[in-house]
């Protein structure tokens, strides 16, 4: 039994290190919230970071404004809901305002990004979601 131990003990050290030399060779991709911010700084060389620095850094914190905004807007609106049909308006409307920030941000950057002379990197495009029929959201459900 022990023999049995030592052998299993061996092959998860091996598979452990196999997999920790396959993750250092894998490119890194920042993961969630922001990781095409991310992937847009790690393209820019340091010249470019350092000359768009103060204007990111005054439009990032412009959005996360406008974000705490619309969620106070929203967490008012679901406190004054009667119904599930005006919970459901108040959730489409705070996505809908996350939307139109989105682009308005997005917009601003590419627009600081020309003024500095810097070309705005391409970033890879997440596939569109399939849509769903007529009925079958998940904000039906609440």
């Amino acid at each position: 039994m022990a023999r049995s131990i030592a052998v299993a003990a061996v092959l998860l050290l091996g598979m452990s290190g196999m997999g920790a030399a396959h993750a250092q060779t894998a490119p890194q991709r920042p993961e969630g919230r922001g990781a095409n911010r991310q992937m847009l700084v790690q393209q820019l060389t340091p010249e470019q970071q350092l000359k768009l620095f103060p204007g990111r850094k005054a439009l990032l914190l412009e959005e996360q404004n406008e974000r705490i905004a619309i969620l106070q807007r929203s967490q008012g609106c679901v406190g004054r809901a009667r119904t599930p049909e005006a919970l459901r308006s108040c959730l489409m409307q705070e996505r809908r305002d996350y939307q139109s920030l989105r682009q308005r941000i997005r917009g601003q950057m590419r627009e600081l990004f020309a003024r500095n002379g810097v070309p705005y990197p391409q970033l890879e495009t997440m596939p569109q979601r399939r849509s769903q029929p007529a009925g079958k959201g998940a904000l039906e459900s609440i």
